[in-house]
């Protein structure tokens, strides 16, 4: 107890609400992105992909990428670890084989970055008859 500094009315508040610059970085806002009112009407009508890496730190497996894949409909969401980026047109083509044969459904539509793991997919969607749409750049949202 003899450690801890004194709070007792001799302290005044400057020193006791200090500002913490790590606490005001954290609480930095920006304003919401607003809701949209357009979603998919059936599960695996749209897919949200999208790989982030490499890791400086592989995992366990030596994965140093994980593509995220999400449905608009259910919002479920998957994720695969990727040790080269090379690896997201097997790993599309599994999901889209396992989507066919688990749930008897198509994928329609695919949104994704303008990445070029995904941009080189093009010619694999239009064979397969699935709409590939990609963001405006500069819009996370």
């Amino acid at each position: 107890m003899q450690m801890l500094p004194d709070i007792s009315g001799k302290c005044t508040s400057d020193k006791l609400n200090k500002v913490c610059e790590i606490c005001e970085k954290s609480k930095q806002t920006r304003d919401k992105f607003s809701l949209s009112d357009r979603q998919a009407l059936n599960i695996f009508d749209l897919i949200h992909c999208d790989l982030w890496g490499p890791y400086k730190t592989p995992s366990s497996c030596g994965a140093s990428y994980f593509l995220t894949i999400v449905d608009d409909c259910s919002q479920a969401v998957l994720i695969y670890l990727l040790k080269e980026k090379i690896e997201v047109l097997v790993t599309l083509k599994k999901n889209f084989t396992l989507i066919k044969r688990q749930y008897n459904k198509c994928v329609k539509m695919v949104r994704s970055d303008n990445g070029t793991e995904f941009m080189c997919l093009k010619q694999y969607f239009m064979q397969q008859g699935i709409l590939h749409q990609t963001s405006c750049v500069g819009t996370p949202q």
